[in-house]
């Protein structure tokens, strides 16, 4: 009985009740959060693991002097802001923020923090206000003022911890188990199980489903080597060049004709292929690319899969530029940017190339990514400033294009430029742009309607570049090629109702005097070799095709998407080669392959 009066008694301590609030208000911001994500694990699960995250995080206070227990507000504040920018970033792109790239400074850039405010939502709000009320609780309650604990109590404390903790992780273990047991997949021991929820498997979402706050960072630093810099062995060198055999054709590039000409490469922001059917009967969404994908001398497909992972919009253009997959985890532009690359500038050995990009040459290391990746001239922000195209009163996706269409009428030539539009970024807002009256009455939800009314500014933006291109003298010389960068679901950005839809995208090539519209599978990596043969690059056994097949040369047989999702019917010889192209991409990356 006094044992039991003594327990009654500690509870009713003001420090007591304090960090016992601040474990169940953290846990319930936790909670909270993975309610955000959409994950799917048991309520039990998830109750059990973030009761046992919060303790583990507040576990400092209960050995602390009384007058140092302030330092376990800044933990809290600390794994809330983590979770309030894992938070905004999984509405967005549908996984959480990349290791390798959340302690660099050039991501946190006026693009993000304008997009903060359509991403936020009453549960992200209350991420933050939670913390708030626990650091109120510690000044009403004041626990600075009581005694310091007993050793008794202290051991109790953590050996309390440490117990919950683990069955946390018990309980997900066994939740695995039996999911195996009621699926078609492989029976795994327990500690087999135990081991694999520290790979990060396709996404990082699953690693924190999988683990809660303190195993995800756990996994993250246990993954953290394979975002960092390797030397190849000479068996494992032999296995790349075993495999890059298969990729070997000895077909002539077919279009021979296109030597010598102009290439100017429009990679556009967002851009899903399915806005080219958009129309309310008499308007159409994009009446410019709608028209393009199916006219003579166009080669085009509506069908390709989006490739991109943790890089996002600079991944499309790794893929793109250098016929590379990305990084398996992390983002090549900001971990390996000063690599030595192939490349389509070096391919074409055109007689100048440039890149004209919207946003300042620090997002994404783009100043260093784009000498990188062979271009003579980057111009960014600041030429288009200086240039008195201020994007706010034109549009950002206007002034890029007007600005290098300028500049290539004073480009020695042949020339290869690339033109990166920004205006379809999220959170679809463009100034200087009427919106159309008729998308508004069109029966989507409204961010979708937002996300259409830039899809239809932009379609028109590069149908005036077109149009200064078809009256100039470069006309008759130059290839336009028009891809998205990536593919874009404007309903679960905010929604988040299924964040694991591939969206098709888009690839049209014009001026090469050839017709195909490809039915077939294409990924992002079967762009680079299309382009080669299309600018008819000599198909020699010593130039760099890339990771994919063209899709004049017969095509590929499958493609993979971003999520692992097959395109096509590939036999089982060539489903290996297209899994083991991701690993191998990565290898080559981080080994810079291309440097020796």
């Amino acid at each position: 009985m006094k044992h039991f009066r003594n327990l009654i008694g500690l509870l009713k301590s003001k420090d007591i009740i304090f960090i016992l609030s601040a474990i169940i208000l953290f846990a319930a911001d936790l909670m909270l959060f993975s309610f955000i994500i959409g994950d799917n694990s048991t309520f039990r699960l998830r109750t059990v693991l973030y009761l046992g995250d919060a303790a583990l995080l507040s576990s400092i206070y209960w050995f602390c002097r009384p007058k140092f227990r302030w330092v376990v507000l800044p933990l809290i504040w600390i794994a809330t802001l983590f979770i309030f920018a894992n938070a905004l970033f999984f509405r967005y792109w549908g996984d959480m923020f990349p290791l390798a790239s959340m302690f660099n400074a050039s991501n946190y850039n006026s693009f993000v923090f304008n997009s903060i405010p359509a991403l936020l939502s009453p549960a992200i709000i209350t991420i933050i206000l939670l913390p708030t009320v626990i650091t109120a609780l510690y000044f009403i309650l004041k626990p600075w003022q009581a005694k310091a604990f007993s050793r008794k109590i202290k051991i109790t404390a953590l050996v309390s911890i440490i117990a919950f903790y683990c069955l946390g992780i018990f309980l997900g273990v066994n939740s695995t188990l039996h999911w195996r047991q009621m699926t078609d997949h492989p029976i795994q021991s327990r500690s087999a199980i135990f081991m694999d929820r520290f790979d990060r498997i396709t996404r990082q979402y699953d690693a924190w489903k999988h683990n809660g706050l303190f195993g995800y960072l756990t996994c993250l630093i246990a993954n953290y080597s394979t975002v960092s810099s390797l030397s190849l062995t000479e068996t494992e060198r032999a296995n790349i060049s075993d495999y890059l055999k298969t990729q070997a054709t000895h077909e002539p590039s077919p279009l021979i004709r296109n030597r010598g000409k102009n290439l100017v490469f429009i990679i556009v922001e967002s851009l899903n292929s399915s806005v080219i059917n958009v129309t309310d009967g008499e308007h159409r969404l994009t009446p410019l690319l709608s028209e393009l994908v199916s006219s003579d001398s166009v080669i085009s497909s509506t069908g390709m899969l989006s490739q991109i992972i943790d890089g996002g919009s600079s991944d499309g253009q790794l893929i793109y530029n250098t016929g590379l997959l990305p990084l398996m985890n992390g983002v090549a532009a900001m971990s390996f940017g000063e690599n030595q690359f192939p490349s389509l500038a070096k391919a074409l050995s055109p007689a100048s190339s440039a890149e004209f990009i919207v946003e300042t040459a620090a997002v994404y290391n783009h100043r260093t990514t784009s000498c990188a990746f062979g271009y003579d001239t980057l111009h960014d922000a600041s030429s288009l400033q200086a240039a008195g195209l201020v994007s706010k009163d034109i549009g950002d996706d206007d002034a890029v294009l007007t600005y290098a269409f300028d500049q290539m009428l004073t480009m020695p030539q042949p020339f290869f430029t690339e033109i990166t539009t920004l205006s379809m970024h999220f959170p679809f807002d463009i100034a200087g742009f009427e919106p159309a009256g008729w998308i508004d009455s069109l029966d989507v939800p409204d961010k979708t309607k937002r996300y259409y009314q830039t899809v239809h500014y932009t379609d028109a933006a590069i149908g005036r570049f077109l149009s200064r291109l078809k009256d100039s003298p470069l006309a008759d010389n130059t290839i336009v090629v028009i891809a998205s960068d990536h593919d874009c679901n404007p309903e679960n950005i905010v929604d988040n109702d299924d964040m694991t839809v591939d969206f098709p995208i888009l690839f049209i090539a014009l001026g090469s005097g050839e017709t195909l519209h490809y039915d077939g599978p294409m990924g992002q990596i079967d762009v680079f070799p299309t382009i080669l043969d299309i600018m008819g690059v000599e198909n020699s056994s010593n130039q760099w095709r890339g990771l994919g097949k063209s899709i004049l040369s017969g095509g590929p047989t499958g493609a993979i998407s971003r999520l692992r999702r097959i395109s096509g019917n590939p036999d089982e010889e060539e489903l290996m080669r297209l899994n083991r192209a991701f690993t191998i991409s990565d290898t080559l990356i981080r080994s810079n392959y291309f440097a020796e």
